[in-house]
């Protein structure tokens, strides 16, 4: 279950005149981007006490980003008259997309209840509403609870209701037509229609005549949906060295072993950490069929995930020197297309994907003919060499 908390807002006076511009633009005429403020901050000017929603939880999602920001602790005063959550914003993507929004309200209450949909390109109007009106109050220390009797007798769709855990949960859905850079607001609006007063409650989500009455803005935004790939790690003798893959810790800010690369983000960049045993050195760093160049200030090799799937390949060698491992009587002769290992008891061939292609046990030597042409790598029993066939 994921949550969000709503703005807490405290009972007192105010007086609040702040007009804000929107965006004249009707329904039917092409929507545009908008930041919040362009199309749908309130423009309430009226006196009266405010009203608080205490907690908010987002249930049942469809189509709404992973890494969407579902808990919220807003931060203000008295002179909040409306709270908003538009910079850390839910997340959906393009296509349309439903979340049940179900509030609770557990202190002393007031008033009708109306909610809105508001969209970025288009003028905020009493045809946005969703839900509602609904008349009546409820009091958390009374027994009060006609508002929630009002809105169980409305029966709407996908609209529950319970008076004992004082919640309300409402069906809210994203229009399909919305795209990349567009925003709503899921707006509630809390208001006394006391006509006594010449302050009645004009059923606009802008309203400026109603008497005591309170915003509570739910922002939401349509962001790209992103693609993933997988990064593997090829196996490394254990007494060559070994090799760590890390990603950026923004918390820390500092790089950590990745824990998931199964399922990374396009476009994020990782590193490799290499530590070579002693007596070796790094002979290359492939990803896929790249060869990745050491970083000069902390000798790790960065690259950029841009595939679908990546394997990363370190291959080591002797310190002194290559020739050392083919003294060993571990090389590969071209003309003949074999691999010589010298009574080697494993034998693993790798192309430059990372993907083993030839394996073999206790053999004096590999005939690799069958292969098709190209640069591999041969792991045999701990040594390392790159042949071309």
């Amino acid at each position: 279950m994921k949550k969000i908390t709503f703005y807490s807002f405290k009972k007192s006076l105010l007086t609040m005149a702040a007009v804000m511009g929107c965006v004249s633009l009707s329904y039917g005429q092409e929507a545009v981007e908008a930041s919040y403020d362009d199309f749908g901050k309130p423009t309430a000017a009226t006196d009266g006490n405010k009203h608080w929603q205490t907690k908010g939880e987002v249930l049942n999602v469809v189509n709404v980003a992973e890494e969407s920001p579902l808990t919220f602790t807003p931060e203000g005063s008295a002179g909040y008259q409306a709270w908003d959550n538009s910079d850390n914003p839910i997340l959906v993507y393009p296509g349309g997309a439903s979340f049940d929004l179900k509030v609770t309200y557990d202190k002393d209450g007031w008033g009708c209840l109306t909610v809105f949909l508001l969209r970025s390109g288009v003028t905020p109007s009493a045809d946005d509403k969703i839900f509602g009106t609904y008349d009546g109050n409820w009091i958390s220390s009374g027994d009060n609870n006609n508002l929630y009797n009002s809105i169980s007798a409305a029966a709407e769709e996908g609209v529950t209701v319970s008076s004992n855990d004082r919640t309300v949960s409402f069906p809210i859905t994203i229009p399909e037509d919305m795209t990349e850079g567009q925003m709503a607001v899921v707006r509630f609006i809390i208001c006394k229609d006391a006509a006594s007063e010449n302050k009645p409650y004009d059923g606009t989500p802008n309203t400026t005549t109603a008497y005591e009455l309170a915003y509570c803005d739910y922002v939401v935004k349509v962001v790209p949906k992103k693609d993933y790939g997988s990064v593997t790690l090829v196996p490394v003798a254990t007494e060559q060295g070994s090799a760590e893959i890390q990603s950026y810790d923004e918390a820390t800010s500092s790089w950590v072993s990745a824990s998931d690369l199964s399922r990374v983000e396009i476009g994020t960049e990782l590193r490799v950490a290499v530590t070579p045993a002693e007596g070796y050195s790094v002979s290359s760093v492939m990803k896929n069929a790249t060869a990745l160049t050491a970083n000069e200030e902390d000798g790790c090799f960065y690259f950029t995930v841009d595939e679908e799937n990546i394997a990363i390949l370190v291959s080591f060698q002797v310190a002194s020197s290559i020739d050392r491992v083919e003294s060993q009587n571990v090389y590969y002769n071209a003309g003949e297309a074999v691999l010589y290992t010298a009574d080697a008891q494993r034998v693993e061939i790798f192309d430059l994907s990372g993907r083993v292609v030839m394996r073999a046990a206790d053999v004096a030597s590999v005939d690799v003919s069958t292969l098709n042409g190209g640069v591999y790598i041969a792991v045999v029993d701990g040594k390392v060499v790159k042949f071309v066939k």
